[in-house]
């Protein structure tokens, strides 16, 4: 569904890779990743995601629910 979206506003060539095994990249890979190993770090890192736009120097929504990408 992501990439009919992509191809539809001409945009899935900035996901395009030269790859014997694929043809698009949509993540990036990231040598810094973290691994999750209990479901506590799960939850941390989930809240951490949902929260942050909210929190700090952000505040890209005055209540979690209120942004969109939450």
């Amino acid at each position: 569904m992501f990439l009919k979206q992509l191809e539809a506003n001409s945009t899935s060539k900035f996901y395009e890779v030269n790859e014997a095994n694929k043809k698009y990249e949509i993540w990036h890979r990231d040598l810094l990743g973290i691994e999750i190993y209990t479901r506590e770090v799960a939850k941390q890192k989930i809240d951490y995601i949902h929260f942050n736009p909210i929190s700090g120097k952000w505040q890209l929504a005055k209540d979690d629910l209120d942004y969109h990408f939450s």
